[in-house]
């Protein structure tokens, strides 16, 4: 099972995973909740690509994802949004033709009120990213230049991450919708 994520009201959780019955021969990672008192997983995605770190909506209806084709490699992930009782699937980063599942960086996408933060792996440079869950925009820059960013996390609109270059040391920024 893939890593985990609580519901805003504590009570589902939803993690990947590749429960289906020919998993060795029909590779990929779906979604699933369960409720945390336990009892049966149900299925959100449909079994045809891998679906990894998910991230709930702050209203608890749609997860962010990152979304990649089933266990083959090299892959391109890209960041999409699943209604969680439809599995109706929205694709947001396609744009930028860039894998948003960098390494180092990698992790589930960010909730910021109704637009996601999420990482993209550009020529060797890892950048942050912002787009709006409806889809309506293109993907905005939040942290670029030539340098990784290595962790992320964004509270009350402020991002905070760590970074690295080839000439320094990983160093610890904090930006306030603007770098």
């Amino acid at each position: 099972a893939g890593i985990p994520s609580w519901s805003p009201d504590s009570t589902q959780i939803i993690f990947s995973g590749a429960r289906h019955e020919n998993f060795d021969l029909e590779p990929a990672d779906d979604l699933f909740v369960v409720d945390r008192r336990g009892g049966e997983l149900r299925r959100v995605t449909d079994t045809t690509l891998s679906f990894t770190h998910p991230g709930w909506s702050p209203q608890g209806t749609s997860i962010a994802t990152l979304v990649g084709p089933a266990r083959s490699y090299p892959r391109n992930h890209q960041v999409e949004v699943v209604d969680v009782v439809s599995g109706e699937r929205r694709l947001l980063s396609e744009k930028l033709e860039r894998t948003c599942a960098p390494y180092p960086g990698v992790r589930s996408p960010i909730w910021d009120g109704n637009a996601i933060v999420f990482s993209v792996e550009d020529r060797g440079n890892v950048h942050v990213y912002r787009v709006g869950a409806d889809g309506s925009a293109p993907p905005e820059l939040l942290v670029g230049g030539e340098r990784q960013v290595t962790g992320y996390d964004l509270r009350g609109g402020t991002l905070a991450f760590t970074a690295t270059s080839p000439t320094t040391l990983a160093e610890l920024f904090v930006a306030n919708g603007e770098e």
